[in-house]
């Protein structure tokens, strides 16, 4: 099993346990010296070179960039991930232990195993399974800060909805692009003679992919993305959700096209399109649901959420009324007044565990309490119906699709922000 994959992937199917974690050798876990700074933390060399065996392990037969380049991407993006989670520990973010467990059971299960074989699998290679929960923990932590702090940021008016609607990629659904990236960054408020240099470096990994050279090779060596020590792999993008920056660009290339550097305020970009194909919807199925959120907050922890939310489930499922409990409990301000009912949801307009757990109940049936982003949720079932795409189903997957493509750039720029607000240090 690979353990970025998994990490960044949690809920896609892993093709082997075995390459998961790179095995702990005696030597790995003795060393100790530093390898970088973080604020009050550190990243110690030990960590650094198991990170650096996974990618070896993901590219094994295929040419790295030489060891010390490698390890200097590596240990870049290890003290970036320390940051945020220190940053989100901070600012009061949590991972119950029953949400990152329901994580773990999920990834087991897409390896066709149990929780327990997937552990003794994991030890038989001589790893350890504390470490990869601290692992998968620490990636749950980074996607809520990354969530919480990314779309705060984002506004959509209503006349951006309707410029939408009324462009050419208004009809959703219809094509699907595959995407690789590289991103060269800038400096905030670069100087001429730095945005010449790194133009320079983009044009010339860029003439490099032009003569044959391998794309996700190059995004390893150089490129600073989320996703370099994945090839720069954007995974499959539909047209309207290609961050703005290249919206222009895509639906012009070609398979297996390479694009000129692309710049923009947070630097110079190379894209590749990787693969397209057509997905036509026009019906979709809405559910009527309604819920009861459980908020955290600074006088109320996780789990006295969590306790919380089980001691109102118990008294709905003892016969007192949904509607009633949720105008005098939940804290979804929205639908407070009308008894935590949600009305009609479509497909994509909830965060990813809400809509999972909605999806996976029959009608009338009401979830355990579940963990999002937001806070614990009991949820209900009432109906469900298979409608044609709607006016207002459109504005509403339109405003989703703008925010989308915003994301990318704005966790770009928020993740340029809080590093240089922060002690970083390398000491290789």
């Amino acid at each position: 099993m690979n353990l970025t994959a998994v990490k960044h992937r949690l809920l896609c199917p892993l093709l082997l346990v075995g390459a998961l974690l790179a095995p702990q050798t005696q030597a790995a876990q003795t060393i100790d010296a530093i390898a970088a700074i973080v604020d009050n933390d550190v990243v110690l060399v030990s960590d650094l070179q198991q990170r650096v065996r996974i990618v070896q392990d993901r590219f094994r037969g295929q040419p790295l960039p030489p060891m010390e380049q490698l390890q200097r991407q590596v240990l870049e993006q290890l003290a970036v991930e320390r940051l945020q989670v220190n940053l989100a520990k901070e600012r009061g973010i949590r991972v119950s232990d029953s949400e990152l467990n329901q994580t773990l059971m999920r990834t087991a299960e897409s390896n066709g195993m149990t929780l327990a074989q997937f552990r003794d699998a994991l030890q038989a290679e001589g790893n350890s399974f504390e470490h990869f929960r601290d692992e998968i923990r620490n990636t749950l932590l980074i996607q809520r800060l990354q969530a919480q702090a990314v779309n705060s940021r984002i506004r959509i008016s209503d006349q951006e909805v309707k410029q939408l609607l009324s462009s050419p990629n208004s009809i959703l659904g219809t094509l699907r692009y595959r995407l690789s990236h590289i991103l060269l960054p800038l400096p905030d408020a670069p100087s001429p003679e730095q945005i010449q240099q790194v133009q320079q470096a983009a044009e010339t990994l860029y003439q490099q992919l032009q003569q044959g050279a391998d794309f996700a090779q190059l995004a390893v060596a150089h490129s600073r993305g989320q996703t370099a020590l994945e090839g720069g792999d954007l995974g499959w993008r539909a047209p309207a959700e290609i961050p703005s920056i290249f919206a222009d660009v895509v639906p012009d290339m070609t398979i297996g096209e390479v694009s000129q550097p692309i710049r923009t305020p947070s630097g110079f970009h190379l894209l590749k399109l990787v693969a397209r194909e057509g997905a036509q919807q026009s019906i979709i199925q809405q559910t009527h649901a309604r819920h009861i959120l459980i908020k955290p907050t600074a006088i109320r922890s996780d789990e006295q959420a969590r306790l919380l939310a089980e001691q109102i489930h118990s008294r709905i499922q003892k016969g007192e009324d949904f509607g009633n409990l949720a105008r005098e409990y939940t804290d979804d301000t929205g639908s407070k007044l009308a008894g935590g009912d949600l009305n009609w949801v479509n497909p994509g307009q909830t965060v990813e565990v809400f809509e999972q757990t909605m999806n996976n109940l029959a009608v009338g049936a009401m979830s355990q309490p579940v963990r999002s982003e937001f806070g614990w949720h009991i949820i209900q079932v009432l109906e469900r119906r298979d409608t044609d795409m709607s006016q207002t189903l459109l504005e509403a997957e339109a405003r989703n699709i703008l925010r989308k493509r915003r994301y990318d750039e704005e966790l770009q720029n928020w993740l340029r922000e809080i590093q240089a607000n922060a002690y970083i240090d390398y000491k290789i």
